[in-house]
């Protein structure tokens, strides 16, 4: 078989997987996302064991971190 043809045919694999990939974290980003600004109280379970709230400078960087997720997997 032509070598060409098979690193061709893998590198079009790769790309379809990383595609995936990338659909895959666009979602979970914006799922994230929605949930961070759709509730004004986020509650988390503390190192402690003790479930508390987010502040709002708590949920910034998630947020953000959520947003970056969004735009660097985004391929619409």
């Amino acid at each position: 078989m032509d070598p060409d043809a098979i690193a061709a045919n893998e590198k079009a694999s790769i790309q379809a997987e990383l595609a995936k990939i990338k659909a895959d974290n666009c979602r979970i980003g914006s799922q994230n996302l929605a949930r961070l600004e759709s509730y004004a109280r986020i509650r988390i379970r503390g190192d402690d064991g003790e479930t508390r709230f987010l502040n709002d400078e708590e949920k910034a960087q998630p947020t953000e971190e959520a947003r970056a997720l969004i735009r660097d997997n985004f391929s619409g």
